[in-house]
């Protein structure tokens, strides 16, 4: 489990520092010296298997994976694991300097959990059209919420305003514990049961 996750990362580290530099660039530049945008690491999460996957040969490297004494569950625990990790990374990387920097404004933890909290969800759906629906589909799903969440934060404004706000105004109707037990509850489950979908597929692959 450990050397498939290793494995992602060398697989990976020169796309995702030339990714993550050109986003992070572009949050500074959009930020108007007010706060670097909760879109980027949103649609960079939600763009992220793909990134991962696109030159992927789903059938070569299942025959290779699949020769080896690895069970199938792992391999796709590994994917799951690697790509909840550097979400991880990326919120971090992208929220922190508003909160440490100060002349930028610092989001308030219901913004960053609901931010995070469908990103979540949004990884948990790429894995599950990856695995049992198929690339193509996967493909064009992970595109089409690209394309559609930049384009609606740029056309209402909120690359520089809170993500969601409709939302993000109704959930501050609420504590942050408050919120923190059924988005927790919506994660868990929606990772659990994309996985299940995906390892149940992906082991009755005959490659």
């Amino acid at each position: 489990m450990k050397a498939l996750i290793h494995k992602e990362f060398i697989l990976n580290s020169k796309k995702n520092l030339l990714i993550f530099m050109a986003i992070f660039f572009v949050g500074c530049v959009l930020s108007d010296s007010f706060q670097i945008p909760i879109i980027c690491p949103v649609v960079l999460t939600v763009w992220y298997p793909l990134i991962m996957n696109e030159k992927e040969n789903f059938k070569k490297s299942g025959m290779l994976l699949n020769s080896l004494p690895i069970e199938a569950e792992k391999i796709v625990l590994a994917k799951y694991v690697y790509t909840i990790l550097m979400g991880t990374l990326f919120f971090i990387s992208f929220i922190l300097p508003n909160y440490l920097l100060p002349e930028f404004k610092a989001y308030s933890p219901n913004e960053v959990l609901i931010a995070f909290t469908y990103s979540i969800g949004s990884i948990s759906f790429s894995y599950f059209a990856y695995y049992v629906i198929g690339k193509f589909f996967y493909q064009i799903c992970s595109l089409i919420s690209f394309y559609f969440f930049f384009f609606l934060a740029k056309s209402e404004g909120t690359l520089n305003e809170p993500l969601f706000a409709p939302f993000t105004n109704f959930s501050n109707q609420f504590s942050f514990q408050e919120l923190l037990m059924p988005l927790s509850v919506y994660i868990i489950l929606s990772l659990s049961l994309s996985y299940i979908l995906a390892a149940r597929s992906y082991s009755k692959k005959d490659f």
